[in-house]
C-alpha cells in the first residue's frame, strides 16, 4: 500500500498523534510514512528516541516471522471453525496487527472477525460494564453456546480470559468448545491448555534471533527480561514495547456507544492535547515512563510512547500485509 503524501494526509496524523485515547487505525498506520510521521511528531513536540527505536525496531524484525509461524499453526487449527479472534489490550497489540495484515488480503474475510479489545488487569468491577464487551460480541450467550470466540494475550495464566467471563456474568467452565486462548508464553496450565506457541521453538534458539536479542543491549525496557526461553521473551517484547496509550481502566457509554478510558499519557503534560485532558488519572500503582531509554524496574511497567509505538504498528501490519507473507500464511491455512 503506497503512502498518501499531501496535505489532508499531514492533517490526518497531526490528528491521530493528538488523539491520546484511542490507538490509530490499520488503514492510517499503513498509509503513513515513518518519514511522514516523524515530521508530524517532531512539529508537535513529541520526545523521539531515534535510538532506542531503531535497536526495538531490529528486535521486531527478528521477531515477527517467528509470529508468522505461530500464527499461521492456530489459523490452521481454527479457521475451519470460522470464529471471531479478540486480541487484547495492550499485550496482544501485535497479534492484533498481525491477523489485521493478513486481512488486508481480499482472498479472505478475516479482518471481519477480528476484534481489538481494550482491556487490562486494571479494570475493577466498579469499572467496568459488560454492555461494552456484549457491544463486542462477548455475551454470556456465546460462551455458552457459540459461535467460537479465540482471545489472544501474551501471557501467562489467561487471567484476563477468565475476568471477561466473569464481567459478563458467565459461570461456565473455559476453555470450552465455544471459547479457546491462545498465550505465547503459557505458565502453569491449571487454567490453560491450549498454547499461542505451537511451532517449534527448538528450531530457531540457536540462531540469530536469540544472538541479536542478546547483542542489542537495549537499556530499556528490555535488557532485563533476556532468557534462554525464546517464548517467554517474546511475550516480554509484547509486553513491554511501547503503547501508544496508557492502560485501559474504565469503560463509559454515550448514546449507547461503549468504549473504554485510557490513563492519562504524562508524557503529553507540556504539550496542549485536549483528548489527554479527558483519560482517567494514573491511580500510581503502576508507574508511567514515558521516554524508551529509561529503565523498567517491572515487566508490568507501563511504557507509553504514542510515535514509537505508531511506527511499530505500521512495520507489524506491512510485514503481514506483504503478499509473499500471505501467500506462505493462505498455502498452508486455505
Amino acid at each position: 500500500m503506497v503512502a498518501k503524501n499531501n496535505n489532508s494526509q499531514i492533517s490526518q496524523i497531526e490528528k491521530t498523534l493528538l488523539n491520546l485515547q484511542d490507538r490509530p487505525s490499520s488503514q492510517i498506520a499503513l498509509e503513513t510514512s515513518e518519514k511522514e510521521i516523524l515530521s508530524v511528531a517532531k512539529k508537535l513536540r513529541y520526545a523521539i528516541d531515534v535510538k532506542t527505536m531503531k535497536k526495538i525496531f531490529s528486535i521486531q524484525n527478528y521477531i515477527l516471522p517467528v509470529l508468522e509461524e505461530g500464527i499461521t499453526n492456530m489459523l490452521i487449527i481454527e479457521e475451519p471453525y470460522n470464529p471471531d479472534y479478540y486480541a487484547l489490550a495492550r499485550d496482544g497489540d501485535m497479534l492484533y496487527d498481525s491477523l489485521e495484515g493478513i486481512g488486508q488480503s481480499k482472498d479472505t474475510d478475516l479482518s471481519k472477525r477480528i476484534h481489538y479489545i481494550k482491556t487490562s488487569l486494571g479494570m475493577t468491577n466498579k469499572k467496568v460494564h459488560q454492555e461494552y464487551f456484549n457491544q463486542e460480541g462477548i455475551t454470556k450467550e456465546r460462551f455458552e453456546k457459540g459461535p467460537k470466540m479465540i482471545f489472544l494475550d501474551s501471557g501467562f495464566k489467561g487471567t484476563l480470559f477468565e475476568s471477561i467471563q466473569e464481567w459478563v456474568n458467565c459461570e461456565i467452565n473455559i476453555p470450552n468448545e465455544n471459547m479457546e486462548g491462545y498465550l505465547v508464553c503459557k505458565g502453569k496450565p491449571y487454567f490453560y491448555d491450549v498454547e499461542f506457541n505451537r511451532f517449534d521453538f527448538s528450531k530457531v534458539e540457536s540462531n540469530e534471533i536469540m544472538d541479536a536479542i542478546f547483542k542489542e543491549k537495549i537499556n530499556s525496557p528490555y535488557e532485563r527480561f533476556v532468557t534462554n526461553q525464546l517464548d517467554r521473551m517474546i511475550c516480554g517484547f509484547l509486553q513491554m514495547f511501547p503503547k501508544y496509550t496508557g492502560r485501559f481502566v474504565q469503560t463509559y457509554g454515550s448514546n449507547g456507544i461503549w468504549n473504554v478510558m485510557p490513563e492519562k499519557n504524562n508524557l503529553a503534560k507540556k504539550l496542549n492535547v485536549t483528548s489527554n485532558k479527558k483519560c482517567v488519572r494514573n491511580n500510581g500503582c503502576i508507574p508511567q515512563i514515558n521516554h524508551i531509554g529509561e529503565n523498567c524496574d517491572d515487566i508490568n511497567q507501563d511504557v507509553v510512547d504514542p510515535v514509537a509505538s505508531l511506527l511499530i504498528q505500521k512495520k507489524t501490519l506491512e510485514y503481514f500485509a506483504n503478499t509473499k507473507v500471505q501467500d506462505r500464511i493462505f498455502s498452508q491455512v486455505y
